[in-house]
């Protein structure tokens, strides 16, 4: 009961971040607070839905709970993206147009997630991404993963090369079920991921010049590509998200 009131508050509350000041999503709000626009979602089929398709979208993978929240769903095995070796139930940032979200470093980018992990049959279910276009490969992924040798069951990955990233331990613990709230920013070249309004990361850009695009959903690093399977290995659901921008995003 604790945790729940300290999730009230926080939700509440305005919290001052990076000079800006940013307001909690209520977790008492009634419906899903999702701009469908500016998302595209694949689901472990590979079939990939947009805008009004999404909005209306009901399946195993993409679902509203009894709450009306997002629900996403990760099978154990399914089909695959040309850079991935995992199926997924992810969202794929879109421009206000519709076409693929691609932005530089320049000024403050944001994504804020308010969801909760109901499901996680695996050693990491990534949950949100900074991706770098440019070369095709996430510079920053956050996942929701066992516990660790800190008494966490967060953890960040920056990668700069396919194959060449280095994996950080978080100390934060959320339980199954329990909604929490995570910003991941960019800003002048420096990346922060906050959790619950608390920076636990911080690592400046090492690949400048880059194009970039936020990702969310469940990216299950234990699924493997196959034929569709009915098992599923984790549920992650969602009641707000919110990205930020300092410009109209940029098209390629």
């Amino acid at each position: 009961m604790k945790k729940w009131q300290n999730v009230y508050k926080m939700a509440a509350a305005a919290l001052v971040l990076g000079g800006a000041l940013w307001l909690t999503p209520s977790p008492a709000a009634e419906a899903v607070q999702i701009d469908w626009t500016q998302w595209r979602l694949m689901e472990p089929d590979g079939t990939q839905y947009e805008a009004g398709a999404l909005e209306r979208r009901r399946s195993p993978y993409c679902y509203r709970t009894a709450d009306d929240w997002l629900g996403l769903a990760d099978a154990e095995t399914g089909t695959t993206s040309k850079h991935s070796k995992h199926p997924r139930s992810e969202l794929r940032e879109l421009t206000n147009q519709g076409k693929r979200a691609s932005w530089s470093m320049d000024g403050r980018h944001t994504l804020t997630c308010y969801l909760r992990v109901m499901q996680a049959d695996s050693r990491n279910v990534v949950i949100g991404q900074i991706y770098n276009m440019t070369d095709g490969i996430p510079i920053l992924t956050l996942g929701y993963t066992p516990e660790n040798k800190l008494g966490g069951n967060l953890r960040v990955l920056y990668e700069t090369e396919r194959g060449h990233g280095h994996s950080t331990p978080l100390d934060t613990y959320i339980p199954l079920g329990e909604p929490f709230l995570y910003q991941l920013c960019e800003e002048g070249g420096s990346l922060t991921v906050r959790i619950n309004g608390e920076t636990v990361y911080e690592h400046d850009v090492t690949v400048p010049d880059k194009v970039f695009y936020f990702k969310c959903g469940n990216y299950d690093q234990s699924a493997t590509a196959g034929a569709l399977s009915d098992k599923i290995l984790s549920r992650v659901e969602f009641q707000s998200i919110t990205v930020e921008h300092p410009t109209q995003r940029e098209t390629p």
